[in-house]
């Protein structure tokens, strides 16, 4: 399994929505690296079961 695909994957799935509907602006992505990982843990995890499924 190769895991930069992987990881761009669950970049973008924990960045664009975020980013898109306002919930999460920029630099709350670049002062709080919790916020990053709790929003990856929820969209990355669930997105990549829904690509194996």
């Amino acid at each position: 399994m190769k895991t930069k695909p992987l990881l761009t994957l669950v970049a973008l799935t924990t960045v664009l929505p975020e980013l898109f509907s306002g919930s999460t602006l920029l630099p709350s992505f670049i002062l709080r690296p919790g916020l990053v990982l709790f929003l990856a843990l929820g969209y990355g995890v669930s997105v990549l079961l829904v690509r194996e499924l």
